[in-house]
C-alpha cells in the first residue's frame, strides 16, 4: 500500500489532523494499527522509525512501544 493510499485509509476526523498539521508546519502523527504511525513534520521525532515518506509525510514504526 502506497502512503497516499494509507493517508486516504484514515477516518476523516485523523486526515484533518494530520492536514492541519501540515498546512501548519506541525510535527503531528496518528496511530494506525498496534505500533505504527502516519505523520507530518516527524523527521526528527526520536520514538518513530520511518519505513516511507513523501516529502514531509511518513509511515513507520512506534519505537519502544510497550503495554501495562
Amino acid at each position: 500500500m502506497t502512503l497516499k493510499e494509507r493517508i486516504g485509509s484514515l477516518s476523516a476526523e485523523q486526515q484533518r489532523q494530520l492536514y492541519y498539521a501540515f498546512e501548519h508546519d506541525i510535527s503531528q502523527y496518528v496511530e494506525v494499527g498496534e505500533s505504527q504511525f502516519i505523520g507530518v513534520n516527524v523527521g526528527n521525532t526520536k520514538n518513530l522509525r520511518v519505513v516511507d515518506s513523501a516529502g514531509v509525510w511518513a509511515f513507520g514504526n512506534i519505537q519502544g512501544r510497550f503495554e501495562l
